[in-house]
């Protein structure tokens, strides 16, 4: 979501070796701060237990496809679908959007998920605010890669793209509001003192 580039060396310096094992990047420990800031700590982790039972089961899965050896032997160790290998086969890439129900059997982007997960949080004003962000989102255009005139781009690399285009909105306009909201709070905070 964010990157704190002003940090990283001390937060570097400072994180225990086991903390390493679970966010493999300064960038993955990062986007779990700012998801406990924003969502709370218990959805914080419900979010990281998800991604990662995801993506350890299509990982396994295409570790197996590809190599045919047992799926005990690899394991995942990237959380975030965002951060998977810089050329993920399709087959990779759809298990990991299904299996969090994001892409429909059709290939689409599933807003309803996001949108619906949005209505359930605890804060509703954030809930409300991450909605309105999520509307103005869903309306971007898909970039949609040049190609010969006689390629087509196929329905899940469609899908794929419009599920990146929405969520790097997301994670933008989302880290504003939740950037807005701690500054309230630090504020207030700073005042009372």
């Amino acid at each position: 979501m964010i990157k704190a580039w002003l940090v990283l060396g001390a937060a570097a310096c400072v994180l225990p070796a086991g903390v390493l094992a679970i966010w493999p990047g300064m960038s993955d420990y990062f986007d779990f701060v700012v998801s406990k800031s924003c969502f709370g700590e218990d959805t914080a982790v419900l979010l990281e237990k998800m991604g990662r039972e995801v993506g350890s089961k299509c990982w396994m899965q295409e570790w197996h496809r590809l190599y045919g050896l047992p799926e005990e032997r690899q394991t995942r160790r990237r959380r975030n679908i965002l951060k998977m290998p810089s050329s993920p086969t399709d087959s990779l890439l759809a298990c990991n959007l299904r299996g969090l129900k994001l892409l429909t059997d059709e290939n689409e982007m599933n807003y309803d998920v996001v949108d619906n997960w949005l209505k359930n949080l605890n804060d509703t004003e954030l809930g409300e605010q991450l909605l309105e962000k999520s509307a103005s989102c869903k309306k971007l255009q898909v970039p949609i890669p040049n190609l010969p005139i006689d390629d087509e781009i196929s329905p899940l690399i469609k899908g794929v793209l419009e599920f990146r285009t929405y969520m790097n909105c997301m994670n933008a306009e989302g880290t504003k509001v939740c950037r807005e909201r701690e500054m309230k709070i630090v504020m207030k905070q700073i005042q009372l003192n």
